[in-house]
C-alpha cells in the first residue's frame, strides 16, 4: 500500500527509496513563558541580571535536549536568550534611535528595528557568545546559521549605510 496513513520517519524506506532529508533547524524555537515574563521583567529592572541568566540557561539546556531527543544532527540554541532575532547584535547600544524600518509580519504582528543614529557602527553582542554559552550546556554540534545576524545586515543598508558617512564606521 502507498499510502498507509503513517508518517513516514527520516530513517524508513518508502517503497524502496532512501526517504531521508538532509535539513538543519535554523531560527527561534517558540519561548516558554517564563523566558517571555523573564525578559519583560528584566527590561523594566525588576529582575536581576543573574536570575535572568539563570532563566535563559535552563531553556536553552531544555532547547537543546528536545533537539537531542529528536535525533537531530545538528543542534540550535533556539534563540531562545536573543532580545530579537533580527537586531541583537546591536540590542543596548546608545546611538539607536527607534524609528527604523518596520516589518509586518504574516501572523499580524510589527516588529520596528532601531536606525543608527551617529558612528561609529560596532556590534555590542556577538555571536560567538551566544555560541560559546550553548556549548557549556553539552552540545555536540552547533548550527552556526542561527548565531549569524544575517537578517540585521539586510536591515541595516538602508537606514545605516545611507545615513552614516563610511569613514564613521569602524572595522568588525
Amino acid at each position: 500500500m502507498v499510502n498507509s496513513g503513517k508518517a513516514c520517519l527520516a530513517s524508513e524506506s518508502f517503497l524502496g527509496l532512501d526517504m531521508t532529508i538532509p535539513t538543519e533547524p535554523i531560527g527561534s524555537i517558540p519561548r516558554p513563558q517564563k523566558v517571555i515574563t523573564a525578559f519583560e521583567q528584566y527590561e523594566r529592572g525588576s529582575l536581576s541580571r543573574e536570575e535572568f541568566e539563570s532563566i535563559g540557561s535552563e531553556a536553552v539546556r531544555e532547547t537543546i535536549e528536545k533537539f537531542e531527543a529528536t535525533g537531530s544532527p545538528v543542534i540550535t540554541d533556539g534563540e531562545q536568550t536573543k532580545p530579537s532575532f533580527a537586531t541583537y547584535p546591536i540590542h543596548g547600544l546608545s546611538n539607536l534611535n527607534p524609528d527604523g524600518v518596520k516589518i509586518q509580519f504574516a501572523d499580524g504582528h510589527v516588529r520596528q528595528l532601531p536606525k543608527l543614529s551617529s558612528g561609529p557602527f560596532r556590534y555590542k553582542t556577538y555571536a560567538s557568545s551566544y555560541l560559546q554559552a550553548a556549548k557549556n550546556l553539552r552540545v555536540f554540534r552547533l548550527s552556526k546559521r542561527s548565531f549569524l545576524p544575517q537578517r540585521l545586515v539586510c536591515c541595516i543598508r538602508r537606514t545605516v549605510f545611507l545615513t552614516i558617512r563610511r569613514k564613521n564606521f569602524s572595522k568588525i
